[in-house]
């Protein structure tokens, strides 16, 4: 069965500071476009909310640190 492309959305988007600092990061990290990095973020954050929505936590552990829960505000 094969998909039919979507046709995509075009936004305008208003980053603050520290938010563009942190997409030219993750660009960086990935070598991905801005547009897939902002896509992937987007996609993150809504499974992330799921989780939270369904009663669940989101934790992580920095190498051989002590495992934190994440707030999203």
């Amino acid at each position: 069965m094969s998909r039919k492309a979507q046709p995509l959305e075009r936004v305008s988007l208003n980053l603050t500071p520290k938010s563009a600092q942190a997409l030219d990061r993750a660009v960086e990290l990935t070598e991905d476009s801005k547009t897939d990095t902002i896509n992937r973020a987007i996609q993150t954050y809504a499974f992330l909310m799921e989780v939270i929505d369904e009663g669940g936590s989101i934790r992580v552990q920095r190498k051989e640190g002590d495992v934190e829960t994440v707030h999203f505000l």
